[in-house]
């Protein structure tokens, strides 16, 4: 009985260690991609802004799939396991969803700040919650929908009192635009999500 929770305390600190790694590496990988991301799309090079946002997002997929590709086949080949077998028509409108996320998500940042992107990504519970509900057939508590438009409006007034600092970038100020592209942003994550 003692050696059986001695073993269960390990499991348990051996889990949380695991996990600490996992979300410092998420953590890492996320603030240096929107790092790289916002100095690719905001840098003004001597032919302009960066021409193509359909490039990055073919890029990013790309290596999506090589890397999925590789996983898959050493599940099947090394490991034995037989691969799930997933009509197309049933994954399309989440791919094509998230293709069309992420050339939005690049896109806008020719329009509108990062902090601006930011901050209306971090505002983007409420068309989840209408996305689940209407498109998906979720229900949430109507708490939670209380809790969606307390953050929503704690977000719009941290927006709106936000002193403006002198920009050293010559990225243009947020464009309608940059927020319409932006929404398109919201809506098609909020369908994948």
């Amino acid at each position: 009985s003692k050696l059986n929770q001695v073993i269960e305390n390990e499991s348990f600190k051996t889990k949380g260690i695991k996990m600490a790694i996992c979300f410092v590496g998420l953590q890492g990988s996320y603030v240096t991609w929107g790092f790289i991301q916002e100095k690719v799309m905001t840098q003004r090079y001597t032919t302009g802004m960066f021409p193509s946002t359909v490039f990055l997002v073919c890029a990013n997929r790309s290596l999506a799939l090589a890397v999925a590709g590789g996983l898959m086949l050493y599940k099947n080949k090394i490991l034995r396991q037989p691969a799930p077998r997933a009509p197309f028509y049933q994954y399309s409108p989440c791919s094509i969803s998230n293709v069309l996320s992420s050339w939005a998500q690049y896109e806008c940042l020719k329009y509108v700040s990062f902090p601006t992107q930011t901050l209306f990504k971090s505002s983007k519970v409420i068309p989840v919650m209408l996305v689940g509900k209407f498109i998906h057939k979720k229900s949430y508590p109507w708490i939670e929908y209380i809790e969606a438009i307390g953050i929503t409006l704690g977000v719009a007034l941290f927006m709106m009192t936000e002193k403006k600092q002198p920009r050293h970038t010559s990225t243009n100020d947020d464009s309608a635009l940059g927020l319409l592209i932006l929404c398109v942003y919201v809506f098609c994550d909020s369908f994948t999500s």
